[in-house]
């Protein structure tokens, strides 16, 4: 009897252990995943940031009358994100959720017809008139 009842408590010792490693590389992979899916959005935001300042300086480097259309992506790793260019500190900022990255360009003089700082709110064409650069 006695020797049943100690393979009984081995085997919940056993068990137990097992459920217990289960439960910690099943944490550890679920943080990962999140981490991974945050280093993504980060490298996304600054790809489309990049992408926008390379488009800016561009249209700017190309001379009066240039003209370059610009498609902005419908979402960052499947969320909502806004373009904020601010012209008179030669930056973007790309926010997400609640988080943001933001670039330089090298244009100094750029607006959207009315103000030189604005949200880029869907697809654009940049055009370089008169020796500043038109998003919109």
């Amino acid at each position: 009897m006695k020797t049943r009842a100690q393979s009984s408590l081995e085997f919940l010792y056993t068990v137990s252990f097992m459920v217990l490693l289960m439960t910690m590389c099943m944490l550890i992979y679920f943080q990962s995943a999140n981490d991974s899916a945050v280093l993504s959005a980060y490298s996304e935001s600054r790809r489309i940031c990049q992408a926008v300042s390379a488009l800016i300086s561009s249209a700017d480097a190309a001379g009066d009358g240039a003209s370059i259309k610009f498609a902005r992506p419908p979402s960052l790793a499947d969320m909502n994100y806004s373009i904020y260019i601010m012209g008179s500190n030669r930056s973007i900022a790309v926010s997400y959720a609640d988080q943001g990255t933001g670039c330089l360009f090298s244009t100094t003089n750029i607006s959207n017809g009315s103000s030189s700082a604005f949200y880029v709110s869907g697809d654009a064409v940049v055009r370089n008139a008169g020796g500043g650069v038109l998003f919109g």
